[in-house]
C-alpha cells in the first residue's frame, strides 16, 4: 500500500512538473539555435548578437552557437551573409542550424524523459 501512494505521489510530482517545463518552454517555441563559423569575424559577430540582443549558447575560436528568435532571424542571416561577403576570407561560411525549433526540441527531450521514468516507474512496482 504504502509502495503504490508512494508511486502515485511520485507521478502526480511529475506530471505538474511536466506541466510547468510545457509553460517554460513555450518562450523558445520557433527559436531557432545556429552554429556560426567565426572564421576572422569574431569580434564583428560578437556585437552583432549583442546588437540584436541575441543569446549566446557557446562560442570557441571557430564558431559562434546562439539562439535566434523568429522575428530576428532574417535580419541575423542577411547580416552574417553580408559580414562574410565583405570580408577578406576566401573560405566558404556554412552557417549550420543546430534546432529548428528550440521549444520543440526541449518538449520532446522532456517527453523522452518522462517516459523514462514511466517506464522506470513501472518496472520499481512490479
Amino acid at each position: 500500500m504504502f509502495k503504490a501512494l508512494s508511486i502515485a505521489l511520485s507521478l502526480a510530482s511529475s506530471v505538474l512538473g511536466l506541466s510547468a517545463a510545457t509553460d517554460y518552454t513555450s518562450k523558445y517555441d520557433g527559436v531557432k539555435v545556429l552554429r556560426v563559423p567565426t572564421v576572422d569575424q569574431a569580434e564583428a559577430l560578437d556585437n552583432l548578437i549583442d546588437s540584436l540582443s541575441l543569446q549566446r549558447w557557446q562560442g570557441t575560436r571557430t564558431h559562434v552557437d546562439v539562439e535566434v528568435t523568429t522575428d530576428k532571424y532574417d535580419e541575423f542571416v542577411d547580416a552574417v551573409n553580408s559580414l562574410y561577403r565583405s570580408s577578406r576570407t576566401s573560405q566558404k561560411v556554412q552557417v549550420t542550424t543546430m534546432h529548428e525549433d528550440l521549444g520543440a526540441s526541449i518538449k520532446e527531450e522532456s517527453a523522452g524523459l518522462f517516459e523514462t521514468f514511466f517506464a522506470g516507474a513501472s518496472a520499481a512496482s512490479t
